[in-house]
């Protein structure tokens, strides 16, 4: 049993048809399969879809796909030394690659705290009012942890001192970390008249995102937004949803997409289509699947929301919505198909397991829809 480096771009452009099975990926092996079908039968190597280890059936090579590799923090010979020394007495030890001081710490339990205020007072208020007027339901703002500051504090810094500008009502988005830790928090003003900006984060937002669902990384379709309340109305159409606060994304997003459906769904201009193209890059780097939904009438999803009410939009958006049986599914990539959206139609049916789609292929052949073929 040896140990090989593989990568996944090398092992699709070996076996592009290679089979799904839960948190597995089946290939056929290019250390030993070159001279073999590449068929359902010889596809001997596994792999791991949430860490990318891989292990070959026939050949017993082993190893970690590239695209997972993480890099290593380099500890100096007299950190470790004095590390070892430490632990040799039993002493208490400090993490060398996450310390955190005492300023960090202290502001991420003020934002917490903070948080759960704004949360408190959502039920009722203008916030929840104003989110209802743009088509978000109170259940589901609720469900997402969105709050409401009836007096945000607007502060600027006049020489060495911080001179108090005055307060807005705003409605509150929490932004997470990978770890579900509250990382920032992003702000909304739900009045025409408001201090500054009318949208303004506090926190590390290059480290967090918006999730409309807690065990967002666990949904087999997943739609990236910029903005909190776009994420919102594809959750209203039943789409779990991220937002990433603009248009960049955290270090370790690409990772927690490996080998899953991916929307792409940033607004409909210049900076959006930019994002849209880098997201793509770096979730194909990780075996994900991706499709480019982009907003036809307006600039974003939840401005599309406002001009069509989720009826429709929930009907136009029905072949990505999460709750369909593979059935209904199917039905809706045959009708994507027959009406020419091809990439749209080939991503759903990618959500599908391959043997499910093609028995229900040969079950609608001849019936009422067209037999179509795909693979």
């Amino acid at each position: 049993m040896h140990e090989e480096f593989l990568s996944l771009n090398e092992l699709e452009n070996f076996d592009s048809r290679s089979s799904s099975r839960g948190k597995e990926r089946r290939f056929c092996c290019p250390r030993c399969g070159a001279a073999k079908p590449k068929d359902a039968a010889h596809r001997s190597l596994a792999v791991n879809t949430e860490n990318g280890a891989f292990f070959c059936h026939r050949c017993q090579s082993k190893g970690r796909l590239k695209e997972f590799w993480e890099e290593r923090v380099q500890i100096p010979k007299k950190t470790r030394a004095r590390q070892k020394l430490i632990s040799h007495f039993s002493l208490e030890t400090v993490d060398y690659k996450q310390q955190k001081s005492a300023g960090d710490l202290e502001k991420e339990e003020n934002l917490a705290d903070k948080m759960s205020d704004f949360q408190k007072n959502f039920s009722g208020s203008p916030a929840e009012s104003y989110l209802s007027k743009r088509g978000i339901s109170s259940e589901i703002a609720i469900r997402t942890g969105c709050g409401y500051a009836p007096k945000w504090e607007h502060w600027e810094k006049d020489g060495e001192k911080w001179r108090f500008k005055g307060t807005d009502e705003r409605v509150i988005f929490p932004v997470y970390n990978r770890d579900r830790k509250l990382v920032a928090l992003h702000t909304r003003a739900i009045n025409d008249e408001h201090i500054n900006s009318s949208k303004i984060t506090r926190g590390n937002k290059s480290d967090g995102i918006f999730a409309t669902r807690k065990d967002i990384f666990n949904s087999g379709i997943v739609a990236i937004c910029e903005a909190p309340i776009d994420a919102l109305a594809l959750e209203m159409c039943g789409i779990p949803a991220i937002a990433l606060i603009g248009t960049g994304s955290p270090d370790w997003l690409g990772l927690k997409f490996s080998f899953k459906q991916v929307l792409i769904a940033t607004d409909a201009d210049l900076a959006g289509d930019k994002a849209a193209f880098n997201l793509q890059n770096q979730m194909l780097a990780r075996g994900a699947k991706t499709y480019r939904l982009r907003p036809r009438t307006a600039k974003d999803w939840a401005e599309v929301l406002e001009e069509i009410g989720v009826e429709k939009l929930s009907e136009f958006l029905r072949p990505f919505a999460e709750n369909l049986s593979n059935e209904e599914r199917f039905c809706e990539a045959v009708k994507l198909y027959e009406s020419g959206r091809t990439e749209a139609y080939q991503f759903v049916v990618n959500c599908m397991p391959l043997k499910v789609f093609a028995d229900l292929r040969e079950m609608y052949a001849g019936k009422s829809f067209s037999e179509v073929g795909a693979f």
